[in-house]
């Protein structure tokens, strides 16, 4: 059992620094408890040699592709400085601080969002996760070039959310190639100053129409 938790997790990395895994499936989702092995840390504000103080209890999502979803509870130690009283956390290797859904879940949503044919929601099923959860990793990581500006442009705004600063995307789009150049995330006046000034004058002067509303 031991070794099949760690290769349906992709543990083999971190086997060797794992002191305790338990097991147990509640309401149909299996329940892994992980606790890794004491570490030697110093402090990083004065390098003294810290002392454990307690565990913090972290709920990890893993939600692979094609698999069931399964719920980690890793038992974090925390430490502190004797002499500046600084707190620290050991090396987790499951997620990103203050986040609960594993590394691995991103890396594998980030893989099948390479595939132009699937959406955002038949993803976010795939990997049980909501539709939205989708979104923000792909915001968060995939840095999406705008096309170049072509003779005839169209410009408009969008409705993206209540939020309040910025609730309106601006949208540019070529009228001749049928194709959307970018969705800038807001329609303000100075921000657009700025985003058409960094793009070059050659280009800018290659456009002859440009389509607005009021």
């Amino acid at each position: 059992m031991y070794d099949n938790i760690i290769h349906l997790l992709y543990l083999d990395t971190i086997k060797n620094r794992i002191e305790q895994l338990e097991v147990e499936r509640v309401n149909q989702v299996l329940r892994i408890e992980i606790k890794l092995k004491k570490e030697s840390l110093n402090c990083p504000v004065c390098q003294a040699q810290t002392k454990f103080h307690s565990y913090r209890l972290k709920q990890i999502k893993y939600s692979l592709h094609g698999q069931e979803s399964y719920q980690v509870i890793y038992h974090s130690r925390r430490y502190k400085c004797p002499l500046c009283k600084k707190y620290i956390s050991e090396r987790n290797p499951f997620t990103n601080k203050h986040k609960n859904l594993s590394n691995l879940t991103k890396r594998s949503i980030l893989e099948v969002l390479k595939e132009p044919e699937r959406t955002f929601k038949d993803i976010a099923l795939q990997h049980h996760v909501s539709s939205q959860t989708v979104i923000n990793i792909f915001d968060q990581t995939i840095d999406a070039k705008r096309l170049p500006l072509g003779k005839t442009i169209c410009m408009d705004e969008v409705f993206i959310s209540k939020r309040k600063g910025s609730p309106y995307a601006c949208v540019l789009y070529d009228f001749d190639r049928r194709k959307i150049i970018d969705v800038i995330s807001t329609r303000h006046k100075h921000y657009l100053n700025q985003y058409f000034l960094r793009i070059p004058i050659e280009e800018k002067d290659q456009v002859e129409v440009f389509i607005i509303d009021m």
